[in-house]
């Protein structure tokens, strides 16, 4: 039989909305009003002053599926547990976005049989630039039944826990959690030759978000959207479709990608570039009631730049974002309540500054 490894945690002081004998912290989550999630780091704790602060609402965790099933069937779960046993100690919620691509994908689905391709990382901002990577094909199917394995365990886990008030769904994904994909500039051969077609791209997402449906009823899920390599957009859209007539309002779109460089209102849902579209689509889903979220596109902050590599350029930095008061605005533009801020401008400045007043605002 598969063990799961759990943590046994000591007991820890219950926030004051259980002690008045409310079931969970989510009944008393207004996902309507605005909140600032603070972006967990996959190999960090969350540091003590998240949990201390007083209008950040918690913590988004994020991790790699080989951290949690190292082995077929064998869950350790510790590093989620711990950070929600001090997010109730703290009165706070969390989210959490597990994903399975590169870097996150377990040695032994590879050993089962799934298939992989490689590429080398070119973008010059991204971490791992320079390095080369393997995933799996998004439509292989030993990939995919191991990974919806891995959604029902964690649903299993999480969707009772009352500390949890949402799941981000990843899918087939490149480095990170979202549905970007390399492109075939940085890959051995190209997409058209590793087989890609639009239905079977769109067919494995819609098997990843079935799979989430059915694992995670009682919770919020969110879905972060991006141009799956350089093939057309339109199998993007078809998932934020199908995710949005599945799931109804416990569905949340959400854009990687918020930045105040540029002033959301003059984008296009008719735009030929795939950002200005997505945004566009977030907007309008917002304005018409859909609940709609945001991540930052990098941390403002920029620090030990002598850690690049030859050729690297930071990730972030005050060019690539823009003031913070646009960002801020960009977000009330789209109607998002929900965003995830990197760690570093959660730390005091300006972007502390100003999503401060923004959730200050509400409350007034």
């Amino acid at each position: 039989m598969p063990t799961t490894r759990c943590l046994h945690l000591a007991p820890v002081a219950l926030p004051f909305f259980l002690m008045l004998g409310l079931d969970t912290p989510s009944a008393a989550f207004d996902w309507n009003a605005r909140h600032v999630f603070a972006l967990g780091n996959a190999r960090q704790p969350v540091p003590d002053w998240v949990w201390e602060s007083d209008w950040i609402a918690g913590a988004a965790l994020r991790g790699h599926w080989r951290t949690f099933e190292p082995r077929k069937g064998e869950y350790d779960w510790r590093s989620i547990d711990s950070e929600i046993a001090r997010a109730a100690a703290a009165g706070k919620v969390v989210t959490i976005r597990l994903w399975g691509g590169a870097r996150g994908t377990p040695e032994w689905v590879y050993e089962a049989g799934a298939e992989s391709y490689e590429w080398t990382v070119g973008a010059a901002t991204e971490h791992n630039f320079g390095q080369t990577l393997k995933a799996p094909l998004p439509w292989d199917p030993v990939w995919l039944r191991e990974w919806t394995g891995f959604i029902r365990a964690l649903g299993e886990k999480y969707n009772a826990n009352p500390h949890v008030v949402g799941i981000t769904m990843t899918g087939p994904v490149g480095p990170y959690g979202e549905m970007s994909l390399p492109r075939s500039r940085e890959m051995k051969v190209g997409w058209q030759e590793l087989g890609w077609d639009d239905d079977n791209f769109f067919a494995a997402y819609k098997t990843c978000i079935d799979a989430y449906a059915e694992a995670v009823p009682d919770k919020r899920l969110a879905m972060s959207f991006s141009r799956p390599g350089d093939e057309p957009a339109t199998a993007a859209f078809r998932v934020h479709r199908y995710a949005r007539e599945t799931l109804g309002g416990r569905f949340m779109a959400m854009m990687n990608g918020l930045s105040g460089a540029q002033d959301y209102s003059t984008f296009s849902i008719d735009a030929s570039r795939f950002y200005q579209r997505n945004i566009a689509t977030i907007r309008d889903d917002g304005r018409a009631g859909n609940p709609v979220g945001f991540q930052q596109l990098a941390h403002r902050t920029v620090r030990r730049p002598q850690q690049l590599k030859p050729g690297q350029v930071p990730f972030g930095g005050p060019q690539r974002m823009g003031p913070p008061e646009q960002e801020i605005a960009n977000v009330e533009l789209c109607r998002a309540r929900y965003v995830e801020v990197y760690l570093a401008d959660l730390q005091g400045g300006p972007t502390t500054a100003a999503y401060k007043a923004w959730v200050a605002e509400a409350t007034a």
